[in-house]
């Protein structure tokens, strides 16, 4: 009997960490896609960058310099902005 205890006492530990990461996740990605606001970058590529912050960085690749600037500045804020969301969240 104790061996069956530790067994479902185990997966429900695993169980809160998958659910909790994966929440934990969805509020980063999220806050990231409602936040990330780049003046002066074509639509298009605005949303594209708006997915991830890797398709903002593949994005940028696209645009003239000083607009690059400006789009990686506005999606690292976001992912930044959505990081302390989750920890706050988490921390709660």
């Amino acid at each position: 009997r104790a061996g069956a205890a530790a067994a479902v006492s185990e997966t429900a530990y695993e169980l809160g960490m998958a659910l909790g990461i994966a929440t934990l996740g969805s509020i980063v990605t999220a806050v990231y896609r409602s936040v990330v606001v780049a003046q002066g970058v074509p639509e298009n590529v605005a949303a594209q960058a708006r997915d991830s912050l890797p398709s903002a960085i593949h994005a940028a690749q696209t645009l003239p310099p000083d607009q690059q600037a400006v789009l990686l500045d506005a999606a690292k804020e976001s992912f930044t902005h959505g990081l302390s969301v989750a920890s706050g969240v988490g921390a709660a």
